[in-house]
């Protein structure tokens, strides 16, 4: 995205697309308005597309669909609506905070689901009448071939008309980066607290059961049960507790991740409650090796159990 100094009338979006190395050019005008209806205000900006446009499409985020630009109207994000309480085929009135600021009137013609900001768009023709403009840009969308990326740079640097270049691709990577950082070391975290949990409460339910019932166990052994019968004894009720709490865990999973995603839930960013299959099938094997691995220990305290010092314990 190539930010100009000044707005620029629609035919010099023909000096981008001459650069070598620029496969498409696209113009977009933002505009900042105040956005009122009659239980809202919202301070923001629209952002005027041709209707052609495809490097700054109109996304629907839950959808996972492109949406048209109208022609006449506006389509608002589904959070901007909800904030100024209108819906499909409501009135809002823009209060331009540039130029000659006019008052206009216009019609929601859609919504869309957006989880980053609260954007509005407009045909760019519509945009700049309704704000008594002619008819101009002051953003150009550029596709590059990467190989000429910095002879294009060099380019636009060398022109006078551009203020800022802004290249989608660095700013994806290092928000997905940092995002992904830090998620990691949380996500680390968690996996190992919920593994010692899951293995400290395991072990110690199993290390109750055998102290209170190794003089059973032991005269279990004395009438010829095997030390992995008397085993299957002990441990079975702890496995049969274990696979019992999973998809009780899995519940209480879900309501702690919905109650996180409702916390980030902003008008800069929300954060979509999605949960993968895998996810369950992971928490679910880290619980049974966990729980595994204890009954593996206490399993070697069975069989090492001294019968004649367990039966002449009293009671």
């Amino acid at each position: 995205m190539v930010g100009l100094d000044n707005p620029e009338r629609l035919r010099a979006i023909h000096d981008f697309e001459n650069i070598s190395g620029v496969l498409r050019a696209e113009p977009m005008n933002i505009i900042s308005v105040e956005f009122k209806s009659n239980s809202g205000v919202h301070r923001g900006a629209i952002r005027g597309v041709l209707p052609e446009n495809q490097l700054q499409p109109i996304y629907d985020d839950a959808k996972h669909q492109r949406i048209n630009v109208p022609k006449y109207g506006i389509v608002l994000s589904t959070r901007l609506a909800e904030k100024l309480n209108i819906g499909i085929g409501g009135s809002i009135l823009l209060n331009v905070l540039e130029g000659r600021r006019a008052n206009v009137s216009v019609e929601v013609v859609d919504t869309f689901e957006a989880f980053i900001g609260m954007p509005a768009f407009m045909d760019l023709n519509t945009l700049n009448r309704l704000v008594k403009q002619s008819p101009r840009f002051q953003f150009a969308n550029l596709l590059v071939d990467s190989n000429q990326q910095h002879s294009i740079f060099d380019t636009l640097k060398n022109t006078p008309r551009v203020g800022a270049v802004m290249l989608r691709q660095s700013a994806m990577d290092s928000f997905n980066n940092t995002i992904i950082e830090h998620l990691m070391v949380f996500i680390s975290m968690f996996i190992g607290l919920a593994f010692i949990l899951a293995f400290g409460v395991t072990y110690n339910s199993t290390r109750i059961a055998l102290s209170e019932r190794a003089r059973e166990l032991a005269t279990l052994r004395v009438l010829g049960f095997s030390k992995g019968e008397i085993s299957y004894v002990l441990l079975g009720e702890v496995m049969f507790l274990v696979l019992l709490g999973i998809p009780l865990g899995f519940l209480v999973g879900w309501l702690l991740v919905l109650s996180m995603a409702t916390a980030f839930d902003t008008e800069m960013f929300r954060v979509p409650l999605v949960i993968e299959t895998s996810t369950y099938g992971y928490a679910t094997m880290l619980v049974i090796l966990s729980a595994v691995v204890s009954a593996a220990i206490v399993r070697r305290r069975v069989d090492k159990l001294d019968l004649i010092k367990v039966l002449k314990t009293r009671e």
